[in-house]
This record gives C-alpha cells, structure tokens and sequence, in this order.
C-alpha cells in the first residue's frame, strides 16, 4: 500500500510542476464525486448490496471513460478509535473498491487515497465510514 501512496504523491507533485497554476485550479475543481460506499464499523469488506452499486458506478465511468478522467478512489474512516488504525482501514477500503472497479474493466487511471480520519465532518459516524469515487477531467 506504501508503493501506491508514493505513486499518488508522485503524480500530484508530477501534476504540479508540470501544469501552471492556473491548470492546477482548473483541474482540482473539476472533481466530481461520481459514488460513494458505506461501510460498517471496523468493515472493509464490500457486501452483495455494495458491489452492485460499484457495478453501477464503474457502468457511469466507463460510458464517460473517453473524457480523460482521472478516478481517485478516497478512502475515509470515522474518528473512532486509534488513529493509525483508522488510517488503515480507510486504505483497506479504498483497495477493496479500486481492487472491485479494476474487475470491472474501469479503465481510467485509478489512483489510490487514504485519509483516515482526517477530513471527518459533523456528519453521523456511519456517513464518515466510506469511500468516495471521485473524477477529475484532465487538464493537457
């Protein structure tokens, strides 16, 4: 999982140097969340309910797969309990969901995100226990 935070980090800092900023504020505030997952307390696991969703969602992203989208598949956890537990599982999650979407045949660029409890809103616990399928369109 170490490997594919460092691919992030690596292509946002790509991102980065390479466009102006102007590119950059067009391109963080093209995202769209195209799904979200629910999970239960200390669940990383994709139930029958929430694969179909995926199913779905993974349906949506391939018809727009043409539009140079770039999927990020966000991992979230609710501030309950440790830390570096939370982060954890919020990285199990969103491999659960990246690992179910490449079975779909998604074929945009997937990059993978953790965010433990970090971001947590005032949202219920269980609204916080998820994963976002976020889309950005591509700047170049």
């Amino acid at each position: 999982m170490k490997v594919i935070t460092v691919l992030s980090m690596f292509f946002l800092l790509f991102t980065v140097s390479s466009s102006g900023a102007g590119e950059i504020d067009q391109f963080l505030e093209s995202r769209s969340v195209a799904g979200q997952i629910f999970f239960l307390k200390g669940s990383s696991q994709l139930s029958v309910v929430q694969k179909q969703s995926l199913k779905k969602i993974s349906q949506k992203l391939l018809k727009q797969s043409g539009n140079k989208l770039l999927v990020r598949v966000e991992g979230f956890s609710s501030p309950e309990g440790d830390e570096s537990l939370n982060y954890k599982l919020s990285m199990q999650r969103a491999v659960q969901v990246q690992d179910f979407l490449q079975k779909q045949k998604l074929s945009t660029e997937l990059f993978l995100m953790g965010q433990g409890e970090k971001n947590a809103s005032t949202a219920k616990l269980s609204e916080q226990r998820r994963v976002d399928i976020a889309t950005y369109q591509e700047t170049r």
